[in-house]
């Protein structure tokens, strides 16, 4: 069960899948393995509402929604035929276009007065979700639906009305039933104008603190635009587009245009991915920002897969295994889904080349043509991309549950990336471009623009500041913590705790090595959670009891059995967090000594050889991982655990070398630095063991790794190119050292900033980030990278830290494509800055904010 704080992180930008039968199935290894779900109120039978529960029981996010898209498709049945010729361009007068509106609205009237006042709201209660989409007109849902309402202005008579309609149905929602469930008004937007017009009116009523903007409009729609409104008047577009991403962004962007406070945002009906990973960029925007689409299911049934490999893209099956056959290659991904159903139905893509008589003379349409005309033998050769024919045959049921899971899994991951930048616009900016530009490589040219053309709409300038959660209690001293807390905190440091702590011993078997590992996940987290309490390392005898937890992985590797990637995570986690504790606490016994212990001779040589040492380690990694078997790893975590035994033993002295030996190689920060990337190389073992120990991974980890060439980026301490502060230009990109002596925060209303000043007169700036809670505090050296800004806010020489992650070089760059993979498990760059300071003096109370930043990324 995730934590308070962790669904409130997760529901800054969340994709809900549909809740049907063939995407979850608590009986299922993989059965509920979503962040989030949607279950519509008029699918709400007993057999789903068992269901419902099991999503509950194991804390995912659940919305009930109303039913009203499926009953407006009703309304609009009866006028198919009008809907079609006027959705195709056929020419219809205005008084046409307002009779047919006209019709459609009746008939959607009348429906609604059938189901009553209360409509599916008793089923939408009966569901238990955390979140429900809000009592509407259905009129105006059937009108969106059917397209007719896209050419009406938004001060309408017809929709003025409407509106009235669903305000007041919001209004008169009886809330007593609903406990915590936060109901959604919705917005009945086509265009940007209208959505900013609604918005502004929930917003003036005092009903726009949780709203929904139905994207189903946008996303059905077949029309080609030259121009788009905006917030600056009507923008004409270079070419004839596809209006479906463009007007998807344009609703969204209007609605938040409309906003005064950063709103709970749901978006019905989006799920391309590279249009999720654009509606990213309105995320840092609001309180929460989720999506919900029913396209993964319909996709997987109609055969069309989500990847990422080359871009956040979709495919249609017989595309992608024409082009398959055409270069010699297997399917292959990431996913857990396909990787399950793989292991049952495997592939043999040589036979399917013979039975498809391939000679490699044919065209992409040949080997496509091909591929429609053979079903079973798809089947047979190449199941994954064979069609869905019948759902209630069981293979092609596996196979229709396996691409939902999968098309929802990516579509997950994209959202938590956008999480994980979420903090930073500049970076998930950043990213998002990246993504773009990727997608635009390959896809076709008019999507390409028109995806472009998407990303430059959603970022203009909107008039919201970006949310910032309050600030977690990270550390609190004893005497300030609650009664409850208190409670915990005595409980972890008493005798009973204590005789808890020994756990099983790792004998070899299966079991006994899964529960020794679950073990001391337990102890590790109790770690986190006692430094939280009492602001420092503990319990003695949790940390006593991890020591030596990355010798003991690297002396009884366990070959023979298989690790997956789902459940490499939890061993990545536990090495990062004990490798970190030991080494850590090796410079804490040395840093309480600075400047009482004689400098030792020969120690700059030692860091330098220490990093020397580290960049071999680096490299028999990525040899391993390009040309290696899972068995390697065992000798690759044998020199790592040597290794990690020299740099504690150098650890101490260095930390004690009094401040004025600290300059000008700093030594201290660069072990700091050793022992960070240390811990991050033990969570990587487990990574690279699960990818190796499967062929198909190993296959694609080998594919990726051959287009990151680089080992690591040469930045940060000693200085590279480092520039001396005299008389800087504005706007001047430079790298500092030197000593913290104070830190603090400024609240301003745009753009607050925590600022931290260095011995030498520099004040370094972060943007909506404190120094202090990422562990930077005083009395640590420091190495910074920056662009100047003089007279900031009358702080003399100032130099704004640059916001730069490994997501940007995790394409090219090996080390940083680990410290990506593993951001979950250990941050190695907290706040994606380029900042790297000492692991702090253990005396200072907040000194354990550095440990929390690293090991329990928010």
């Amino acid at each position: 069960m995730p934590s308070d704080r962790a669904i409130a992180q997760c529901e800054r930008f969340v994709f809900l899948d549909n809740l049907q039968p063939a995407t979850c199935d608590s009986s299922w290894p993989l059965g509920l393995q979503r962040e989030g779900w949607l279950l519509s109120a008029n699918n709400a039978t007993p057999q789903m509402l068992a269901l419902a529960g099991s999503v509950r029981d194991c804390g995912a996010i659940l919305m009930a929604d109303n039913g009203n898209w499926s009953l407006a498709g009703e309304a609009v049945a009866p006028f198919a035929a009008d809907v079609d010729a006027y959705e195709a361009g056929d020419e219809v007068t205005p008084e046409q276009r307002e009779a047919l509106a006209l019709r459609i609205a009746d008939e959607a009237d009348r429906i609604q007065d059938r189901l009553g006042a209360q409509g599916l709201l008793a089923a939408q209660i009966r569901i238990g979700g955390r979140w429900m989409v809000g009592p509407e007109d259905l009129g105006m849902v059937a009108l969106l639906r059917a397209g007719v309402a896209c050419d009406f202005p938004d001060e309408h008579s017809l929709v003025r009305e409407r509106w009235r309609r669903t305000r007041d149905r919001f209004r008169a929602l009886d809330r007593s039933g609903l406990g915590d469930c936060i109901p959604y008004m919705v917005l009945h937007a086509w265009d940007w104008p209208s959505a900013n017009a609604v918005s502004t009116a929930a917003t003036s009523e005092g009903l726009g603190d949780a709203v929904a903007v139905s994207l189903g409009v946008a996303m059905r729609s077949l029309r080609w635009i030259d121009s788009l409104p905006g917030p600056g008047g009507v923008t004409t577009l270079p070419r004839r587009l596809p209006e479906k991403y463009l007007r998807a962004v344009a609703l969204v962007h209007g609605a938040m245009a409309g906003m005064r406070d950063a709103p709970r945002l749901h978006l019905l009906g989006a799920a391309a991915p590279i249009l999720i990973a654009v509606l990213g960029l309105f995320a840092p925007f609001a309180r929460a920002l989720s999506i919900d689409s029913a396209a993964p299911v319909l996709d997987a049934q109609d055969g069309w897969l989500y990847g990422e490999r080359d871009a956040l893209l979709k495919m249609k099956r017989e595309v992608l295994a024409a082009r398959l056959l055409m270069r010699g290659e297997d399917y292959a991904s990431d996913d857990p889904f396909f990787r399950e159903f793989d292991r049952t139905h495997p592939q043999d893509w040589p036979a399917l080349r013979r039975e498809l008589g391939l000679t490699g003379s044919e065209t992409e349409a040949d080997v496509k043509s091909r591929v429609l005309a053979s079903p079973s033998a798809m089947r047979e050769y190449a199941p994954y991309l064979a069609p869905v024919l019948s759902i209630t045959d069981p293979f092609c049921f596996d196979l229709m549950r396996a691409r939902c899971g999968a098309n929802a899994w990516h579509l997950q991951r994209i959202c938590q990336r956008v999480r994980e930048r979420i903090d930073d616009p500049v970076e998930l900016r950043r990213w998002v471009e990246s993504e773009v530009a990727r997608y635009s490589a390959v896809a076709d040219p008019v999507w390409a623009e028109a995806t472009r053309q998407a990303l430059s709409y959603a970022q203009q300038t909107l008039p919201l500041r970006p949310f910032r959660p309050p600030e977690p209690r990270r550390t609190i001293m004893p005497a300030a913590v609650p009664e409850a807390l208190s409670a915990r905190l005595a409980q972890l440091s008493s005798a009973s705790y204590a005789r808890q702590v020994p756990g099983p011993s790792p004998d070899g078997s299966v079991q006994a090595l899964s529960n020794w590992w679950l073990h001391r996940e337990r102890l590790a987290g109790d770690v986190l959670e006692y430094g939280t309490l009492a602001g420092r390392a503990g319990p003695v005898v949790a940390l006593a009891e991890l020591r030596g937890t990355l010798a003991v992985y690297a002396e009884r590797l366990p070959i023979d059995v298989p690790l997956t990637l789902a459940g490499s995570g939890l061993v990545s986690r536990v090495l990062a967090r004990t490798t970190y504790y030991e080494l850590a606490d090796a410079w804490n016994e040395g840093r309480r000594l600075r400047g009482r212990m004689p400098w030792r001779t020969g120690t700059e040589r030692e860091v330098d050889e220490l990093e020397a040492s580290f960049t071999v380690v680096l490299k028999n990694s990525r040899r391993i991982a390009l040309r290696g078997q899972a068995r390697d790893v065992h000798r690759l975590a044998a020199e790592l655990s040597a290794f990690a035994e020299r740099l504690k033993a150098s650890a101490a002295p260095i930390a004690a070398a009094e401040d004025s030996l600290q300059s000008p190689a700093l030594p201290g920060l660069r072990v700091s630095r050793l022992i960070r990337q240390t811990s991050l190389m033990a969570a990587a073992l487990p990574l690279l063991q699960a990818r190796l120990g499967d062929a198909m991974l190993a296959r694609t980890t080998r594919e990726s790794l051959q287009r990151r060439e680089r080992l690591r980026r040469l930045d940060g301490p000693p200085l590279i190119g480092a520039l001396r502060l005299l008389r800087p230009a504005e706007g001047t990109r430079v790298q500092i050292r030197g000593r913290l002596v104070e830190a603090g925060w400024v609240e301003l209303p745009e753009k607050p900033y925590g600022w931290a000043k260095t011995a030498e007169g520099v004040t370094l700036v972060l943007p909506r980030k404190r120094f202090e809670n990422r562990g930077a505090l005083p009395g640590a050296w420091i190495w910074a990278a920056g662009t100047v800004e003089n007279g900031f806010h009358d702080r003399g020489t100032v130099v704004k830290v640059e916001a730069e992650g490994p997501s940007q070089h995790a394409g090219v760059v090996f080390f940083d494509w680990l410290a990506d993979e593993l951001r979950p498990q250990i941050d190695l760059y907290p706040g994606s800055l380029r900042l790297w300071w000492e692991l702090p003096d253990p005396r200072d109370p907040r000194h354990f904010r550095d440990t929390l930043a690293h090991l329990a990324p928010r």
